[in-house]
């Protein structure tokens, strides 16, 4: 046997693991049922609830966090440990020196694009309006999607809970 063969093998045992797997839990799931139509709809129909219930739920959330971000619903000192990730690019002391991106300190109600002596894309300059806590919270979501053309390299931060407490710490930082 040669040593080119081993790696191909050992992917197929590695596969033949996983579908045994797959196949013992979709038979725990359907344990019960055999022989009988209607316990297996059910049984499916259980599952597409969930997967259903699921799905609204993660559509409603983002709607839910900027209501409680809006009414101090994040945790500003959960917020402060998931801004170390922000740390990288930005800084949040009043008074603090811009780096790849803006200070941060006052950063909630301020115009957008609006850090004076940072230099902005023209997409942020030409953004207008103000930070409030439901934009903060959709372009912390994707700040590509939430305004095409921005500089922010970060690709944004998943957990609505993380984005409430990372406002409600943002709040905090301001005069």
């Amino acid at each position: 046997m040669r040593s080119s063969s081993l790696p191909r093998i050992f992917g197929l045992v590695i596969l033949v693991a996983v579908l045994q797997t797959a196949c013992e839990e979709a038979d725990k799931k359907t344990e019960g049922t055999a022989g009988d139509p209607a316990a297996e709809m059910e049984s499916m129909l259980q599952s597409f609830e969930k997967a259903v219930e699921q799905e609204a739920a993660e559509k409603t959330a983002p709607a839910k966090v900027a209501a409680a971000a809006a009414t101090g619903g994040g945790d500003p000192e959960a917020g402060q440990k998931v801004f170390r990730k922000c740390k990288v690019c930005h800084t949040a002391e009043k008074g603090g020196p811009h780096k790849a991106g803006p200070n941060l300190w006052n950063v909630v109600g301020r115009k957008k694009g609006g850090a004076e002596g940072f230099s902005y894309s023209t997409a942020m300059q030409e953004a207008g309006g103000t930070w409030t806590e439901a934009d903060l919270n959709a372009y912390l979501a994707s700040p590509k999607q939430f305004l095409p053309g921005n500089r922010m390299a970060f690709a944004g931060i998943r957990k609505p809970e993380d984005r409430a407490d990372l406002i409600a710490y943002l709040k905090s930082l301001a005069d």
